[in-house]
């Protein structure tokens, strides 16, 4: 009978350890991976066209300006980015996202100018963090520019667990994938944890 419950006890075992297996394995990290890349290169098409607008409506901006006081100039692969997501079974469209994406887009500019001087630094965990010695009256504005875009981006990271029928506890695993993709785009000078808690200076 001792032997008969060792038995059971193994298989209670065996079926928990593979279940989680499972679980790891079904994470799906490389459509999460290329939908949170389309979604950050949408970031800054979106901001370039609006860009756009505000040049044709003022004739003097003849170059358009990437918010850090360079001038920048969309590649032909940016004008070529595809709208839609490479995997179409992995959901990103939801209007709760399209209006954060939006509210992303209006703070960019300014975000990324403060990254360019070494003020907000992006985590490996897909959020912003204040770094550097900013003035304070800088230092209150990048402390809101940094509140607003993380609630954002907590958000987004929720939705998109819920739009796929992710479980709640892969939501570091979502934010992972989407902090490589915020440092990718990221303007150089930029501060980037490239590994926890260990910080680097993104190159020119």
């Amino acid at each position: 009978m001792r032997s008969l419950w060792i038995v059971l006890g193994l298989m209670v075992a065996a079926f928990g350890l593979s279940a989680c297996i499972t679980v790891n394995v079904n994470f799906p990290e490389a459509a999460v991976q290329q939908a949170s890349d389309n979604y950050v290169q949408q970031l800054y098409q979106m901001q370039r066209e609006a860009e756009q607008r505000q040049q044709q409506s003022n004739p003097e901006k003849r170059s358009q300006s990437n918010g850090d006081g360079a001038f920048y100039f969309p590649s032909l692969g940016d004008l070529l980015w595809p709208k839609a997501y490479a995997d179409q079974n992995f959901r990103m469209d939801h209007p709760s996202i399209s209006e954060i994406q939006k509210r992303q887009v209006d703070r960019l500019a300014r975000i990324d100018g403060f990254k360019s001087r070494g003020f907000i630094g992006e985590s490996a965990q897909g959020l912003l963090v204040l770094r550097g010695e900013p003035r304070q009256l800088e230092r209150r504005q990048i402390e809101g520019l940094i509140e607003a875009e993380n609630q954002d981006r907590q958000e987004l990271y929720k939705r998109v667990l819920e739009l796929n029928g992710l479980p709640s506890d892969q939501i570091a695993a979502v934010a992972a994938r989407f902090a490589r993709s915020f440092q990718d785009a990221s303007p150089a000078k930029t501060p980037i944890e490239a590994v926890a808690g260990r910080w680097e200076t993104k190159p020119e």
